[in-house]
């Protein structure tokens, strides 16, 4: 993963950054994979979405924006939403 950012606006909240094949091979139907954890560690919340394009040739990049709905993340008043680095073969 080259970079990402959160964004939380008006219609919702997403990350949105880019990835880089660095392998030699074309990697196809390319995720951007987020969690969330609580203060715990634990695990409340999981999100994906495809880069665009999904297929990513060697030495190139490819964008993605994974959107965050409401319900994707247990409610807790004392969590911790932190984004911890998107999980990616590169």
């Amino acid at each position: 993963m080259l970079s990402d950012r959160y964004f939380n606006e008006d219609y919702g909240e997403k990350i949105v950054g880019e990835v880089m094949n660095n392998g030699t091979e074309t990697a196809e139907f390319v995720q951007a994979s987020v969690s969330f954890y609580d203060q715990n560690q634990e695990i409340i919340g999981n999100e994906f979405s495809y880069t665009s394009p999904s297929t990513v040739d060697p030495g190139q990049r490819s964008p993605f924006t994974v959107f965050i709905p409401s319900d994707s993340i247990i409610t807790d008043p004392q969590a911790d939403h932190c984004y911890p680095p998107l999980h990616s073969p590169f």
